[in-house]
Formats: C-alpha cells, structure tokens, sequence
C-alpha cells in the first residue's frame, strides 16, 4: 500500500470513531446479521387484563368521575340610574297658574254684581275632558271626539255653586250644563 492509502484510512477510521457508535454495536447486535428490529428492541412492559389485575370494583383512580364545570354568571344588566332633580334655587316653590281662578272669580263677581271677595272658590283643578265641548255641549252643536286638557273651577257665592271650564287657551266661562271629566283626571 502506497503512504497515501494508509493516511486516507486512518482519517476515515478517526472520523468514524468521532461520530459515535454505530448501532449495531449499541445493541450488541451482530454486523453480519443486518440491523436490528426496532419493535423488538423496545421493552414492553408486561400486560395484564385489567379484570385480572383488579379483581372486584375497579380502585378510585380508574373511575371516571364527573368534573363541575365552572358557570359564568350572567353579566349584569346596565342600570339606568334615576333622573336628578333640578337643583334647589332656595327660593319659594313655583305656584300653578292662578289667572284662569281669578278670571273665573272676577267673571262671576261681574255676572252676580257683588264684590270678588264674596266669592269663595271651593275647587280648581286640572281635568280631562271627554271631547271638544269641555264638558258644556250645547244642543244642535258637533264636538271633536278628541279628550281635551283643561281646568275645572268651581266656585260659591252665597248659597249657589257655579262651574267654570277652560281648555287650551280658552278663558274660563260659566257652564250652565255641566257634564264631569274623565274618571281620575287630575
């Protein structure tokens, strides 16, 4: 063999050497037989049936056992908080409006010819009519159908009661035939 031959193959045996054990001589294999099969060269454990292993009921750990699953409450509905009221100015409440009580009181005074002071209001409030005519129709006359807002002002002067209506922007007048509002108008 020529001096080259020989150093090429003890570079090549010292490569080899480096890369590791070839797997035939990691199982104990023989070279001449081929490799080993590698189903074979994997340890098992042993198998049992589990009828025989665990005579009876089965221990807890091989039960399945149901896990609760957390529920998330629902989220909460948004509140809507409460209107705030205006704030206090510190000064007297507001009073209704009183010109449709004084029209009636001074109108009646005029009608009767006696003093505005000797008439004596005993109710006035705000109603629903039932329709146009305020709650004092008049015969021959057609009337909206609508319910109509307005007032109801009854007044005494002496030993006689007298009934005011108003609507809208109608002054007060004296109603002769008087029919009531609507039951639990304000």
């Amino acid at each position: 063999m020529r001096p080259r031959s020989i150093i090429l193959i003890g570079v090549l045996t010292v490569a080899a050497a480096a890369c590791g054990p070839t797997p035939d001589s990691a199982s104990g294999g023989d070279a001449r037989m081929g490799p080993p099969d590698p189903i074979a060269s994997v340890p098992t454990p042993d198998v049992v049936p589990i009828d025989a292993a665990f005579p009876g009921d089965p221990p807890d750990e091989l039960v399945f056992k149901p896990v609760p699953t957390p529920v998330q409450p629902p989220a909460p509905k948004p509140v809507r908080p409460l209107p705030t009221p205006p704030p206090d100015r510190g000064g007297p409440a507001p009073q209704p409006n009183t010109a449709p009580i004084a029209a009636a009181v001074a109108d009646l005074a005029a009608h009767l010819s006696v003093s505005p002071s000797s008439v004596e209001v005993l109710d006035a409030r705000a109603v629903t009519w039932r329709d146009g005519s305020v709650g004092c129709p008049e015969d021959g006359l057609a009337y909206t159908q609508a319910e109509v807002s307005g007032f109801l002002i009854v007044l005494r002067s002496g030993d006689a009661s007298y009934r005011y209506h108003a609507a809208g922007d109608w002054a007060p007048f004296l109603c002769t035939t008087p029919q009531s509002p609507l039951e639990g108008s304000a």
